[in-house]
């Protein structure tokens, strides 16, 4: 059988997966926050931002 529904049920590449616990163990604070850790996560959203921006 060849399944043509991939639109809500995908699997997930092994280094999206790897990914995502990286930056959820890593990037937890709050982008808003003036401390290195808000930082960090406000610099990687915007890099993640960029990311996508240059792919569309």
């Amino acid at each position: 059988m060849i399944y043509l529904d991939n639109a809500a049920t995908t699997k997930m590449y092994r280094e999206a997966i790897e990914k995502m616990v990286e930056v959820e163990e890593n990037y937890y604070a709050n982008t808003s926050s003036i401390h290195s850790f808000g930082m960090d996560s406000e610099n990687l959203v915007k890099k993640s931002k960029n990311i996508v921006a240059k792919a569309i």
